[in-house]
């Protein structure tokens, strides 16, 4: 077993590889060299989409990062709304909170802290941090292990991911245990492997997608289409919806998966796990009985 330090071993990017694929040199990280303006524009409208800092921390990383002056008028000018119009979603400042937990996670720090969830306060005593990562609007810590720990249902009061910005009064205690190797979290696995940032053991959805499998795809990038079995809907008036496609998912069995299929519709059917079929199942006919005994107007018989 090794310790969590060797997360930090991971290849860095764009270095040729045995695997065919390239990784970053490391010593291209300190070269000093400046971002040019297509860069910089796609930082800034990334993070300003990303909502995740609050208003003020996010305008003063803009201020920072992005430069001024005529020869720079084309990013000037894409950047200023969306860094105006801007509403981040916490209220405090993370970008320190993140440093300071980032070096707990090195070196194996346990922590205490309070954590408010739908208004109510409870208090965490010496949990490990094991990783952070950014999702749909929030920054997380992740404690106690992988991204593919099952236990994350705060409803059910199975903790293990916390919204960073909804933390308080952290301790750190400087222990430092040793940890499996395999149980260090893998934030770029998470981003593969669901949609909305809920961790779950690992699965194969088995899907049919009656639109263009491409939006599958761009948010599973470890899907696989069977090409040779494409069924055909003639009669359906829609020209790009008339293709009926096997798929197959790598995905984690938490309840982001099922929010991405529930948001899908009528486009999807759930072949396997069962279980999953049988949630997707339950939760239409469950919506279905918001609709009943309703007139055209929405209003009750």
């Amino acid at each position: 077993k090794r310790a969590f330090d060797d997360v930090f071993s991971e290849p860095a990017p764009f270095i040729a590889a045995s695997s065919g694929d390239y990784r970053l040199k490391p010593d291209l990280h300190a070269a000093g060299r400046s971002l040019d303006d297509g860069q910089l524009l796609a930082i800034a409208l990334i993070l300003t989409a990303s909502r995740g800092l609050s208003s003020v921390e996010m305008k003063q990383l803009m201020a920072q990062l992005l430069p001024a002056g005529p020869e720079h008028k084309g990013l000037d000018r894409l950047t200023k709304n969306p860094v105006f119009e801007y509403r981040g979603v916490p209220k405090i400042s993370l970008t320190n909170r993140l440093a300071r937990l980032s070096q707990a996670i090195v070196n194996h720090e346990l922590i205490s802290f309070d954590h408010v969830y739908h208004g109510e306060m409870r208090h965490f005593d010496r949990r490990l941090p094991t990783g952070l990562f950014f999702g749909d609007l929030f920054f997380y810590l992740i404690v106690d292990g992988s991204d593919e720990q099952a236990d994350d249902d705060p409803d059910e009061g199975k903790f293990v991911r916390f919204r960073l910005d909804y933390m308080r009064n952290i301790t750190y205690h400087r222990q430092q245990p040793t940890h499996d190797h395999d149980e260090r979290f893998r934030g770029g696995r998470l981003q593969n492997h669901t949609w909305y940032p809920y961790l779950g053991k690992p699965i194969n959805l088995e899907i049919l997608y009656s639109y263009d499998p491409q939006f599958v795809l761009d948010r599973f990038p470890e899907a696989i289409v069977d090409w040779k079995n494409v069924r055909d809907r003639p009669f359906i008036k829609n020209p790009y919806a008339r293709k009926v496609y096997h798929i197959t998912i790598p995905v984690n069995d938490g309840f982001g998966v099922r929010m991405w299929l529930q948001g899908q519709g009528d486009l999807v059917k759930v072949l396997a796990p069962k279980h999953i079929r049988d949630y997707v199942v339950w939760v239409l006919r469950k919506s279905l009985k918001n609709y009943q005994n309703e007139d055209d107007t929405g209003k009750y018989l």
